[in-house]
């Protein structure tokens, strides 16, 4: 290959993954608040669905694992474990506390989930492979599903 040629395939590859990279939708920023013990992940974006990629439904309840993350439960166990997933509330999400225990996280929009509701969300996961070292070291910490589920904008 001469390199006028090399040159242009060089380009058109780069051209081709650009436009690729513009078509994913971007993988939310997820941060992680770490408030006396209990962690908290927070998406700085609502999930959403890439082409080719379906939509997640989880269910259960609201609870704290044995590592301190605040997770959904399916309730197959009945104590939050490994088949639990951390759930990314939305960015300016705040924990709610009696005393010096958590009793739910309240949203930007004051909507509140306490600990032991049971409700769905859907929307998609984010592998601990995809997320920033702060919130993949404390979702290593968590004894859970090592993805954090991300809610699509309406909830």
């Amino acid at each position: 290959m001469d390199i006028p040629t090399r040159r242009s395939a060089v380009a058109l590859a780069a051209a081709g993954a650009a436009l690729l990279a513009g078509c994913a939708a971007p993988t939310p920023e997820i941060t992680v608040v770490d408030d006396a013990g209990t962690r908290l992940f927070l998406a700085a974006s609502p999930w959403e669905q890439r082409e080719g990629e379906s939509r997640g439904l989880l269910t259960g309840t609201l609870e704290v694992s044995e590592g301190g993350c605040l997770v959904v439960d399916d309730g197959a166990v009945g104590v939050p474990d490994h088949t639990s997933l951390p759930l990314a509330f939305p960015s300016g999400s705040t924990l709610v506390r009696e005393s010096d225990r958590v009793t739910g996280v309240r949203a930007p929009d004051g909507a509140t989930v306490l600990l032991g509701d049971s409700r769905g969300w859907t929307g998609g996961r984010v592998l601990v492979d995809d997320l920033e070292r702060d919130a993949r070291d404390a979702l290593t910490q968590c004894t859970t599903e090592q993805a954090v589920f991300v809610p699509l904008a309406e909830g």
